[in-house]
């Protein structure tokens, strides 16, 4: 290690390829920050668990799959970035010590035998966390990683997919969230037998992302009831009916809608009342659908109808009068 370089607080390689790391980084005594995004570096020393002032550890867009058992203790660690790195059963995190002040886990894989209980929830300041679960047969359930989540007082984004082996989606057990009072932006993948009951949700959750839940019951009069949901994205293969329907008064505050890839549906409904707020709908690849809620186009407050990949027949479909709200991108 260079000379003079102890003194180091942050340290961001993104975008270096493969960076040759010393062995010795607990030589970099004072750093704070350890930025790799990008680097697709496929192995962490040892020794960046000997690091006693870490704050910073981002690791998304490596090939490390296999993090090293003594980033675990490090007890200054708040933001630490994986890139799908599975937890296996022997992770240290029976140490009383673990992580202590974590507010970041992004990139994290666990399954039914990685130390959730006792272990990842020891972690209980989470402000920002994306996990998967990977279903490994006979239809394991989450319910004791989705009891953790619910548990996180602090926890203000959430990503939670759920895959089996071959990367498909499986099966989501979701308990109340209810308690997740802080909790603003949320992103589901995998598959709902149904959406929670309004009363269930964040109460003030205000961008929500539904991707591959393969939803058979209309998701909007529940949805519509969130009271301060601001952004919805509907994405691939997350409502797999041919009739949607936004109750009336429904979605009070709602300015983004976004649905994409929704290959069933064909009818879209919006009852008086509902989406007044409304100023963004983008639609992409939704083949099937037949009409647009002409009462949106003519709110006020509406400034943009986004098409990308939609039939010509739909696009047709569309008042003249309203073209100056529309922007047509096939590509």
């Amino acid at each position: 290690m260079g000379k003079g370089l102890g003194l180091l607080r942050v340290l961001d390689l993104e975008g270096v390829y493969n960076p040759n790391f010393p062995d010795n980084l607990g030589d970099l005594f004072h750093l704070r920050y350890l930025g790799l995004r990008w680097t697709f570096l496929d192995k962490l020393p040892k020794s960046v668990g000997e690091l006693p002032y870490l704050q910073t550890l981002d690791l998304k867009h490596t090939r490390i799959d296999k993090i090293p058992t003594t980033i675990w203790k490090l007890k200054n660690l708040q933001h630490l970035n994986l890139d799908e790195v599975h937890l296996d059963k022997d992770a240290p995190l029976h140490y009383r010590e673990s992580l202590p002040d974590l507010l970041t886990l992004w990139g994290l894989s666990v399954s039914h035998e990685s130390p959730i209980k006792n272990g990842l929830s020891k972690m209980k300041h989470l402000r920002e966390l994306g996990i998967t679960f990977q279903d490994r047969g006979q239809g394991q359930s989450t319910e004791a990683l989705v009891k953790w989540i619910s548990d996180l007082k602090d926890l203000q984004s959430l990503r939670l997919r759920s895959k089996d082996d071959c990367g498909k989606p499986s099966n989501l057990s979701l308990l109340q969230f209810s308690g997740l009072t802080k909790l603003s932006h949320m992103k589901l993948l995998g598959k709902l037998q149904q959406l929670p009951t309004f009363d269930q949700f964040p109460p003030r959750v205000k961008v929500l992302t539904l991707s591959l839940t393969f939803l058979s019951k209309d998701p909007m009069p529940t949805l519509g009831q969130l009271p301060e949901l601001t952004v919805l994205r509907l994405l691939g293969d997350s409502f797999i009916e041919d009739e949607m329907v936004c109750p009336r008064e429904s979605f009070k505050n709602l300015e983004v809608l976004k649905l994409w890839v929704l290959k069933d549906l064909k009818e879209w409904k919006v009852e008086d009342g509902a989406m007044k707020k409304l100023k963004e709908v983008y639609i992409r690849r939704c083949s099937k659908l037949q009409n647009f809620p002409a009462s949106l186009l003519e709110q006020e407050t509406f400034q943009d109808l986004i098409l990308n990949n939609m039939p010509s027949e739909f696009k047709n479909n569309i008042s003249n009068e309203y073209q100056w709200k529309v922007s047509i991108k096939d590509f």
